[in-house]
């Protein structure tokens, strides 16, 4: 048995940037060289508006890949690139001048004759669409209709004639020419409104749009909504002590006795269980049909499942999908399924199991930065982040971001910790004062992915860093709250892993150019140690808190050949010098 592809089978419409003016596809795609002679030859442009159409080709072009002004424009390329970024990683000091480049771009397409959706419609509304504006007021209702009215208004659909084929081809639109929205979260939010609009605004058409079926579980219910039996089994699946039984072993042939799970795994595991079951009922299968593990782990449903997922994601293997079969076969083994049907769930596993390499990204992302003058800015810009909050001369939320962030990338460099574990330190519980004055983060394997506890010393200028951190600037954060967190918000919690990923994307991407995440940081880490230490990647299996140098060596694998083609560059080097 074989999984089907998770590539859609629907034929690819054609790029509005290859398509001529008469319809017929050109011999070649419009590049970005052909978007900046247009604009260099369009009449009537001021020079000044010229220029900063042009910059914003060539920042396109750049964000966009090694090809440069060579590379096809693709606008729902653009638009998916785009989405994520942030001002600060293209050097944007506001969302404002980000918002000013993409108009600027939106100008050169147009410029270039590509169809481009504004970033707002300059059609007028039909005076049947106006009086619906005038019926919604303030509310905040409109704005979800407010694209689609006006394209409606000037292809002359009314109100009272819309259907869902009227949306459909507004959102084909959306997704040929748009660089702003995103087509399926367009649709959703459009009937959305238009249902919200029918039961608030008076007057509002009646006809029923139709909303688009989850592409996802719409959340994972609580276990209430299941019988109690399933969620007592799940508990008693994630419980189960050490011992000679292999429940959670992928090998058949592998019996080795089984460490009890840590509670942050336990907890990872039932979230997974219950948001397969989420995925199940979101596909069609009745709650109260699942009572029990041997429900969730039927091969079929697995199988559908799994392929739901990997389309929504766009991914064949790992991440969640990896971590939902991974779960689902050890629950099958947990529930005694048939052979055969355990046969089934562990080729379904192992085709979606994640690859034990370093991630595309992350790679990518690595070899960007790999050079010296890159690596040091980001060791040294916790305290060039220090003297910037300095340099203000005031106590105030800027200068306290500034110098939480800079703490915070200093203590992930100096432990080679995960971030959830470097936003969740508690001064009371991880933070030890030594004899000598210095610091120590001491965080019990249970609090841990891999079980593996941590005793890590910073280094005397972190520990002045949390010094001045805690006695100036952590209580802007903190506000009037009493908490031992390390990094407090005003209402007690710890700051989020998401916030802070965040707000270190931004700041490096502003100041190196590149935007740095924690598990980058991590593989940068290993960069540094192999650099100086050759061939030592125990060291980095020490440092990053890994069971096995193989999790090690499978990671930075990727990263090998390259630095042994650096060496062989320096030999070439000091041979030619004289060396030997």
């Amino acid at each position: 048995m074989t999984m089907t592809s998770y590539k859609s089978s629907k034929p690819e419409k054609p790029n509005p940037a290859q398509i001529g003016s008469e319809g017929s596809s050109r011999t070649k795609p419009v590049t970005f060289a052909d978007l900046k002679d247009a604009v260099a030859a369009a009449p009537d442009l001021p020079r000044g508006t010229r220029v900063n159409i042009l910059r914003a080709v060539d920042l396109v072009a750049r964000q966009m890949g090694a090809a440069g002004l060579a590379g096809a424009v693709d606008i729902a390329r653009i638009e998916k690139r785009f989405r994520k970024v942030t001002p600060a990683t293209l050097g944007f000091s506001s969302p404002k001048s980000l918002s000013s480049m993409m108009s600027n771009f939106r100008r050169a397409l147009r410029t270039a004759g590509i169809e481009v959706m504004p970033g707002k419609s300059r059609k007028p509304l039909s005076p049947a669409w106006a009086e619906l504006r005038e019926r919604a007021g303030p509310s905040a209702l409109w704005p979800a209709v407010s694209r689609f009215a006006h394209w409606a208004s000037e292809h002359g659909h009314a109100p009272t004639d819309v259907t869902d084929g009227h949306v459909e081809r507004f959102l084909q639109l959306v997704r040929d020419t748009s660089l702003k929205q995103h087509a399926d979260k367009a649709r959703r939010k459009l009937v959305a409104g238009w249902l919200s609009a029918q039961a608030k605004i008076p007057g509002w058409p009646s006809q029923t749009l139709t909303m688009p079926a989850p592409g996802r579980a719409v959340s994972s219910p609580a276990w209430s909504a299941y019988p109690a039996s399933l969620e007592a089994e799940a508990q008693a699946f994630v419980e189960r002590g050490t011992g000679t039984d292999s429940w959670l072993s992928l090998d058949d042939d592998d019996v080795r006795p089984v460490e009890e799970l840590s509670p942050k795994t336990r907890a990872n595991y039932l979230g997974t269980l219950r948001r397969a079951a989420g995925e199940f009922v979101a596909a069609g299968v009745p709650a109260d049909q699942l009572k029990g593990l041997a429900d969730l782990c039927r091969p079929d449903r697995v199988r559908e499942v799994l392929e739901r997922v990997g389309k929504r994601l766009n991914q064949r293997q790992g991440s969640s999908i990896g971590q939902m079969a991974v779960v689902l076969l050890c629950a099958g083994r947990a529930a005694k399924l048939a052979d055969e049907d355990l046969r089934r769930l562990a080729h379904l596993e192992k085709q979606v199991r994640a690859k034990r390499q370093m991630g595309e990204r992350t790679h990518q992302r690595l070899t960007a930065m790999s050079d010296d003058h890159t690596l040091r800015a980001l060791i040294n810009l916790p305290a060039r982040l220090m003297r910037e909050a300095e340099r203000r001369g005031e106590v105030d939320i800027r200068s306290a971001r500034l110098v939480r962030c800079a703490l915070y990338l200093q203590i992930l460099l100096d432990t080679g910790l995960r971030s959830g574990n470097v936003v969740g330190l508690d001064l009371e519980r991880h933070v030890v004062r030594t004899t000598a004055g210095g610091l120590t983060v001491m965080i019990s394997g249970a609090e841990l992915k891999n079980g593996q506890e941590v005793v890590a010393d910073l280094r005397p200028e972190t520990v002045r860093m949390l010094q001045v951190y805690v006695d100036r600037y952590r209580c802007v954060h903190a506000g009037k709250a009493v908490t031992s967190w390390l990094f407090p918000r005003e209402d007690g919690s710890n700051w989020t892993t998401m916030a802070a990923n965040t707000t270190l994307q931004d700041v490096t991407g502003k100041v190196l150019g590149v935007a740095v995440n924690p598990h980058l940081v991590r593989s940068l880490i290993l960069e540094i140690l192999e650099r100086m230490h050759p061939g030592a990647l125990a060291l980095g299996r020490d440092v990053l808190g890994h069971k096995s140098i193989a999790t090690t060596e499978a990671h930075y694998a990727r990263r090998l050949p390259a630095r042994a083609r650096q060496r062989h560059q320096c030999t070439l080097d000091a041979f030619v010098r004289g060396g030997r």
